[in-house]
């Protein structure tokens, strides 16, 4: 299996190659029931949006495949880090979304 706990993505998301001043940006990684993680390095009000499509696109799945929890509920498209009161070093559970009822 891919170990993806060493992948660091910064530039799909925003560009930050130098980190301005003033500017907090935090690394939150995106963990499978596998015990695969994604790494990721956003700002505080970047929309968890941009964080599922590139985590998504690294699966290699439609995002619609993936429900993405924090702390037990479930996160919003346009949720940031700063709305969920996420920390650097946070982790987002992510499992695959169950079809049909039960």
């Amino acid at each position: 299996s891919s170990d993806w706990s060493s992948d660091v993505c910064s530039s799909d998301l925003e560009n930050t190659d130098s980190k301005p001043e003033g500017e907090d940006t935090i690394v939150i990684r995106v963990c499978d029931s596998e015990g695969n993680s994604v790494h990721f390095r956003v700002r505080n009000n970047t929309k968890m949006k941009k964080v599922f499509k590139n985590y998504s696109t690294k699966m290699g799945r439609d995002q619609s495949y993936f429900r993405f929890m924090f702390d037990g509920r479930c996160i919003g498209q346009d949720d940031t880090p700063e709305s969920l009161g996420m920390e650097d070093g946070d982790h987002i559970d992510c499992e695959l979304e169950q079809v049909g009822g039960y």
